[in-house]
């Protein structure tokens, strides 16, 4: 983790400067890939590292997995970051949701998108003509929140957004909106 990290940043010697370069490189290594197994969970960035694709060699995962191995990457160059998630009201009027990330540079959280590879542009998503954004901060996670088996604490192998702790950001929605 910390070598590819370090990699992606490479020549870099800001907070800003590197989370901006490690955004791109998580962009081009990844391959959007929504197969029903990515989309209803959330893959660890272990998982996600141990399982390129076969024909071309690049991560797999939507939006989740583009956040959450960003997430990995600055904090492995010890830049403090959270992963957010969103529903939005897209131009046809249906509901999607998105995840996304952002990393402290010392004074401000700044927005980055691997997935769309944006940085620093939170209002990417209103220029789109989406409307209605509603963020959510994912904190700790721990697979006992949530398990398909009540008589089973230890959880059940698979994390879900219900074994988040989460954070509803209110304050800060006017950035997105």
């Amino acid at each position: 983790m910390l070598l590819e990290a370090a990699q992606a940043a490479d020549g870099t010697t800001e907070p800003y400067q590197s989370a901006y370069e490690i955004m791109q490189r998580v962009h081009d290594m990844m391959e959007y890939n929504n197969e029903t197994m990515y989309v209803e969970y959330i893959f660890s960035d272990l998982y996600t590292l141990d399982h390129p694709s076969p024909i071309n060699g690049k991560y797999q995962g939507v939006c989740d997995e583009y956040g959450t191995l960003y997430t990995a990457f600055t904090r492995a160059l010890g830049i403090p970051t959270r992963f957010l998630s969103f529903t939005m009201e897209l131009p046809s009027g249906n509901i999607t949701g998105h995840a996304i990330a952002e990393s402290w540079n010392g004074n401000a959280w700044i927005h980055s998108d691997p997935t769309w590879d944006v940085f620093d542009n939170p209002q990417v998503y209103r220029a789109a003509g989406n409307n209605h954004i509603n963020i959510t901060i994912y904190g700790d996670a721990d697979d006992s929140y949530y398990t398909q088996d009540p008589n089973d604490p230890t959880g059940d192998g698979i994390l879900r957004y219900e074994d988040f702790r989460t954070q509803i950001l209110l304050g800060e929605v006017p950035r997105y909106n």
